[in-house]
């Protein structure tokens, strides 16, 4: 827009990174999205933080740069939310205060979104450092997304970015908002990944998904509950129970009894009659990834 002769304009890609008692992670973080091939803003919300937070933003003298400190704690999903309204960008690439930003994330994932327009966000695969390191494998297919986002969130969060446009606010399901996101999403377009690993993942037992873990558990099964009624399904307590088996299965082998396999697999063609039904989720590619799911369901004879 016009400012006396000047001209201001919007950036390509605005970073977004909430943050609370980071200090120690946070520069690395921010320095991580600014050696980035692309024109960009960073935009840091300080969650209220009691540590060294504003000295690390104050310390850090680069335009382009902004940051807001909100006077109470909002929590992530309400830091997400006021830092989305503070972005300019066509695209938003979303980074955690403890996380690295790889080389040409977002040169890659731009050019993405650019020659895919009906994906409306796109993750890439990751790999973690700190108390544990190992690569994390995320579907690439638009069709393998939208089957794994039924059990698990399809997208890693902190390695993702999307269209401004497609993205109003965050939904309001505490510590499991950008699952809900995604959910949300696929009813407008579709998601992807690319396969370039493009995020440096810390692991550390101050990470929100440790310490708040009951509560996303429970966020993320009003998250399949709402996919499930999409699909004409209404799942009961003991379905959803069911359900997070199928999920785990994906990650490790599940140990079960007989019967609960019997239960198992009859939960699964339910899922795949719904499917063909409603044509919500690509037939073969749900097949494919139950055929996955349940072949780590294992069978024994007493089950802890």
């Amino acid at each position: 827009m016009p400012f006396g002769r000047f001209t201001v304009t919007a950036p390509r890609v605005s970073v977004l990174i909430p943050t609370h008692n980071a200090a120690e992670f946070l520069a690395e973080a921010i320095t991580s999205a600014l050696t980035q091939d692309e024109e960009l803003e960073v935009v840091v919300v300080d969650d209220a933080s009691t540590d060294a937070t504003a000295q690390v933003l104050t310390g850090i003298r680069d335009a382009r740069v902004r940051s807001v400190r909100l006077d109470r704690p909002h929590g992530v999903h309400g830091a997400l939310n006021v830092g989305l309204g503070l972005c300019r960008g066509e695209f938003v690439a979303r980074l955690d205060a403890d996380d690295v930003m790889l080389p040409g994330r977002l040169a890659l994932q731009s050019a993405f979104l650019d020659a895919h327009r009906s994906v409306l966000a796109v993750g890439a695969q990751a790999r973690t450092f700190g108390a544990r390191e190992e690569r994390l494998d995320y579907p690439v297919s638009a069709a393998q997304t939208r089957a794994w986002s039924l059990f698990s969130c399809p997208l890693a969060h902190p390695a993702t970015t999307f269209r401004r446009a497609a993205v109003k606010a965050y939904p309001a399901v505490a510590f499991a908002e950008d699952y809900a996101l995604w959910a949300s999403l696929l009813d407008a377009g579709e998601l992807a990944n690319v396969e370039e690993v493009l995020l440096a993942w810390r692991m550390h037992g101050g990470r929100v998904s440790v310490r708040y873990a009951a509560a996303q558990r429970a966020g993320t099964r009003l998250v399949w509950t709402r996919q499930l009624r999409r699909l004409g399904v209404e799942a009961s307590p003991a379905e959803l129970e069911v359900h997070a088996r199928l999920q785990f299965a994906r990650f490790r082998d599940v140990e079960v009894s007989l019967e609960e396999a019997v239960v198992m697999r009859a939960w699964a063609q339910r899922l795949l009659w719904a499917c063909e039904v409603s044509g919500g989720v690509g037939l073969e590619a749900l097949e494919a990834e139950l055929e996955v799911r349940l072949g780590r369901v294992v069978v024994v004879d007493s089950v802890a």
